[in-house]
């Protein structure tokens, strides 16, 4: 569990760059996320405590005034310490040049930066809490917001020393480029019919040699890392629009919606409208 609070942003029709929510989580200890992604950028700054964050088959242990860094349809775990449960800002923002952008600033994924200056984290602090606190109600507001994206961006790409860790890879880097790319087709086709045969065949190598290698780099089946990254969109699609559960169903991958549902339950613990509802009965200004 935690204690949330999150605003999402107006659309202003900026296309480029545009920040969609930002929010501050107070965790419980062991409160986890995933393995789930998102279909846009996410930006940690962690307040206090400390917490993990695994991507395939590398644990990073975070704390304090540290940053983390998610990019699209990457699928991630993070969990908050047991004893000293993390809490933590974010901005979330997407764009037709938010890829371009991360590359041109030198961000690799995952990027974990290393602990900002005191000066660095207060600022980025500052510029999130007059996001949550602003109405945007006026054309200034939101301008306003579009600017504090800039200068986050900017803070942690000028001001802070980044530490890239990279993703080991047990199988030497063949094996490495045909797991990156079976999950690139996972990014880029969850919603249609995959199967670990196509997926294989897509690639161009055997389907057991895809099996083995894919559960070897991160730590699950082909079948199970689909079902998570479905699942994991199909929660956005539930929280950031009011589209009925069997066209969510659809665009998450699933024909059938009770076997989706079946699905989503199973792994969410409530049912995709239940889900709806806890999720928007969380979302406040100011409040928790």
């Amino acid at each position: 569990m935690e204690k949330e609070t999150l605003v999402r942003l107006p659309d202003l029709g900026w296309r480029d760059l545009r920040p969609l929510f930002t929010g501050r989580s107070a965790c419980y200890g062991g409160h986890s996320y995933g393995p789930g992604a998102r279909p846009y950028h996410l930006v940690h700054f962690i307040v206090s405590g400390s917490g993990i964050l695994r991507m395939k088959e590398t644990t990073f242990h975070l704390h304090a005034h540290q940053a983390f860094i998610i990019a699209p349809n990457e699928l991630v775990y993070y969990q908050a310490d047991f004893d000293d449960p993390w809490t933590y800002e974010w901005i979330a923002f997407d764009g037709t040049r938010a890829a371009d952008l991360m590359s041109q600033l030198g961000f690799t994924f995952p990027m974990i930066v290393s602990t900002l200056t005191q000066s660095d984290f207060t600022d980025v602090d500052g510029q999130l809490t007059l996001m949550r606190q602003r109405n945007h109600k006026s054309a200034f507001d939101n301008l306003q917001d579009q600017s504090a994206l800039f200068v986050i961006l900017s803070t942690l790409a000028q001001s802070v020393r980044q530490t890239r860790e990279p993703l080991a890879s047990k199988d030497g880097g063949r094996a490495g480029s045909y797991v990156d790319q079976a999950i690139s087709l996972i990014g880029q086709k969850y919603n249609s019919d995959l199967s670990v045969e196509g997926l294989a065949a897509d690639i161009g190598i055997d389907r057991s040699y895809l099996s083995t290698i894919f559960k070897r780099q991160t730590g699950l089946t082909v079948k199970d890392y689909l079902t998570s990254f479905r699942i994991s969109r199909s929660q956005e699609i539930l929280f950031t629009t009011d589209c009925p559960v069997t066209q969510v169903a659809r665009m998450s991958g699933y024909n059938s919606v009770s076997y989706f549902s079946k699905a989503f339950k199973r792994q969410m613990g409530m049912s995709p409208n239940q889900y709806r509802r806890w999720r928007r009965s969380r979302l406040a200004r100011g409040g928790t």
